[in-house]
C-alpha cells in the first residue's frame, strides 16, 4: 500500500476517535431526567349519576401523579365499596370518599336533605307551565276547594297552601341527573321536597280540593302571607281596573285579595288555616242544611221624588204577634204598612 494512503487511514481513524469520545462524554455530562412519583387512585369510568352504586364496572385503579391527587382520594375498591355518589361524576374524575355515601345508601334518595321528605302530586301542562318547571325550581302549592259561606251555602276557595318549595323531580327527571333534556318535561307528576308535617298537609289538601303550582323567581324567597281568594271576592272585583289601584302619593297599593307585604310568614300557620277552614266540610261531620227563606214582601219607600225596595221576610207562624196570628192577617197587616209609607 502506498504511503500517502496509509496517512489518509490514519487521519480518519484517528477523527472517527475523537468524535467517539466527543459523544461520548457529552452523553455522561446530560442531566438524568427524575421521574415523578405516583400514586394509585379510584378514577370514574363513566359518567356517574347522584345515587348511582360505585361497581367495579364504573370505576377503575389509575396511578397518576401524586401532587394532583386530593387528600380524601379513594384508593382501593374497600374506599368505595357499597357506596353511591352523592354528586354526579364525569368520566376521568377522581373518586373522593368526602363525596360518596355512607355504607348501605345509594339510590335517587341520597339527594334528599336529611329530615326532609319528598311527595308527589299529579300535574299537567297548565301547572308546568308547558314543561318549564324542572327539577330544582321553587313553586308555591295552591288548593283550590268547597267551603262555607253565609246561611252554609257551599262556596269555592282558592289559597295558598305552601309557599318556596322546591321541585325535587318531574317524573323522573331529577336535579342531579345528568342526561337533561333540552325540551321541556311534560311531566305527569311533581315531585316536591317537604317537611314531614307539610305532607300531611298536602296529603289532605289532596283529599279536599285540586292542587295547583305557582312558579316562582328562585332567588325570591320572601314569604307573603296573602288572603284566600273565594266566590264572593272575585264578584267584588268584577269590574276593577287592574290589580293595583294608585294611591293619593302616586305609589301603587295592592287591591283586596292580594299578597300584602307584612313579611314573611309561618308556613305552617298557614296551612293550619286551610285545616281548620275546611274541618267544617269533613265527611265525619254532620251536614248543615242552609236555612230556608220564608215569604218576602216588596215594600217602595219614598222619600221626596226617590224611591225605594225593600224585602221583608215574613216571621214564622209560631212567632207571629197575636194581632198577626195568621198569615192572612199578616198580609193585611203589611199591607197597610205599605200604603202607609207610601202616604210619606
Amino acid at each position: 500500500m502506498k504511503p500517502k494512503t496509509l496517512m489518509l487511514l490514519a487521519v480518519a481513524g484517528s477523527c472517527g476517535l475523537v468524535a467517539m469520545l466527543g459523544v461520548q462524554q457529552a452523553m455522561q455530562n446530560r442531566p438524568t431526567t427524575v421521574k415523578p412519583q405516583t400514586t394509585k387512585v379510584v378514577v370514574a369510568l363513566e359518567n356517574i349519576e347522584t345515587g348511582a352504586k360505585l361497581t367495579a364496572d364504573n370505576t377503575t385503579i389509575k396511578e397518576l401523579p401524586t401532587g394532583s391527587i386530593p387528600e380524601d382520594a379513594a384508593q382501593t375498591e374497600e374506599d368505595y365499596r357499597e357506596r353511591a355518589a352523592k354528586v354526579p361524576l364525569m368520566a376521568g374524575d377522581v373518586v373522593r370518599k368526602t363525596k360518596l355515601t355512607e355504607k348501605g345508601e345509594w339510590g335517587k334518595s341520597v339527594a334528599i336533605p336529611p329530615g326532609m321528605r319528598v311527595i308527589g302530586i299529579p300535574v299537567d301542562d297548565s301547572h308546568t307551565i308547558s314543561g318549564l318547571i324542572r327539577p330544582g325550581d321553587r313553586v308555591d302549592v295552591l288548593v283550590t276547594y268547597q267551603g262555607r259561606g253565609e246561611r252554609g251555602v257551599p262556596v269555592s276557595r282558592t289559597k295558598t297552601l305552601l309557599e318556596y318549595v322546591e321541585v325535587f323531580g318531574m317524573d323522573d327527571q331529577t336535579a342531579s341527573k345528568m342526561d337533561h333534556k333540552e325540551k321541556g318535561v311534560h311531566a305527569k307528576i311533581a315531585s316536591l321536597i317537604v317537611t314531614p308535617e307539610q305532607a300531611g298537609y298536602v296529603i289532605l289538601a289532596q283529599r279536599k280540593g285540586s292542587l295547583a303550582l305557582s312558579w316562582r323567581r328562585r332567588s325570591d324567597d320572601e314569604l307573603a302571607q296573602t288572603k284566600a281568594v273565594d266566590e264572593k271576592l272575585m264578584e267584588e272585583l268584577e269590574g276593577t281596573v287592574g290589580i293595583y289601584d294608585t294611591g293619593i302619593d302616586g305609589d301603587f297599593e295592592r287591591g283586596p285579595g292580594f299578597a300584602s307585604e307584612t313579611g314573611s310568614v309561618d308556613q305552617s300557620q298557614t296551612a293550619q288555616q286551610f285545616l281548620n277552614e275546611t274541618a267544617a266540610t269533613t265527611t265525619s261531620a254532620p251536614v248543615v242544611a242552609p236555612k230556608p227563606l220564608g215569604a218576602m214582601w216588596t215594600v217602595e219607600v219614598y222619600n221626596g221624588n226617590e224611591s225605594t225596595l225593600t224585602q221583608f221576610e215574613l216571621p214564622p207562624e209560631k212567632v207571629l204577634p197575636e194581632n198577626m196570628n195568621t198569615p192572612e192577617e199578616a198580609s193585611r197587616t203589611l199591607l197597610q204598612l205599605e200604603e202607609g209609607l207610601k202616604v210619606r
